[in-house]
């Protein structure tokens, strides 16, 4: 199951649904401004959510976009009928009614002291940041790898811009998958046999291997690409 440190009951505006355990909208829409946008990518877009800190809302904003939103939320689902920790995504609370349209609250992975994560991405393209941190980063993906293996959690592939770095406190960090999640295969026969999700979750994991060593030249990279293959 997903842990989350925010609680369904602090969500005022999303109810549990008795006979199905979903989260349901309800009839107030709540309004997105421009200060609370977040960013975009290439066909969603994010924004704060203005009642939670710790709550944030996903909108597609083409048709492929909602296919992308469509996907994550039904393996979600998935991952939460097989009884699987999936805590490296993001929590998902349900749709939304907002001014803009329906939207989708997500859990907003951030730092202890509230602040924006950076990615893995950051953390591989700053050498000062990298090399003090590479100890931490070795932990952390490989910690990664075996959540992802162990818990059969599909990505459509793996990028390190996909990967938080989440400060949790002190030396306390935990890598999390934002993006990407679920199969988009038809008949997605990776969620329903272990052997075709372990074999393709390894396979995703071999070419991220391979994309770090194609883009990142740093010497401290290689130690770290020897220690997570």
């Amino acid at each position: 199951m997903c842990n989350s440190p925010f609680s369904l009951f602090q969500i005022p505006l999303l109810s549990l649904n008795d006979q199905s355990g979903d989260i349901s909208m309800e009839t107030t829409i709540i309004t997105l401004t421009d200060d609370l946008f977040i960013g975009k990518g290439y066909h969603k877009k994010c924004y704060r959510h203005p009642h939670d800190p710790g709550l944030c809302i996903k909108m597609a904003y083409s048709d492929e976009g909602q296919k992308d939103l469509d996907r994550e939320i039904k393996y979600l689902k998935v991952l939460k009928r097989k009884n699987k920790n999936y805590d490296i995504l993001p929590a998902y609370y349900g749709p939304i009614e907002t001014n803009l349209g329906t939207g989708h609250v997500y859990e907003f992975i951030q730092d202890i002291n509230g602040g924006q994560c950076k990615t893995l991405t950051d953390y591989l393209q700053d050498p000062t940041l990298l090399n003090s941190n590479v100890s931490m980063l070795i932990e952390e993906l490989q910690k990664l790898k075996t959540d992802l293996i162990e818990n059969e959690i599909i990505t459509m592939d793996i990028f390190p811009t996909n990967i938080l770095v989440q400060w949790r406190g002190e030396s306390n960090y935990r890598l999390r998958v934002i993006n990407d999640m679920g199969s988009p295969a038809l008949i997605p026969l990776e969620y329903y046999f272990s052997s075709i999700a372990k074999a393709k979750i390894i396979r995703h994991w071999n070419r991220f291997i391979q994309h770090l060593e194609r883009n990142y030249s740093d010497p401290a990279i290689l130690p770290l690409i020897q220690a997570i293959k």
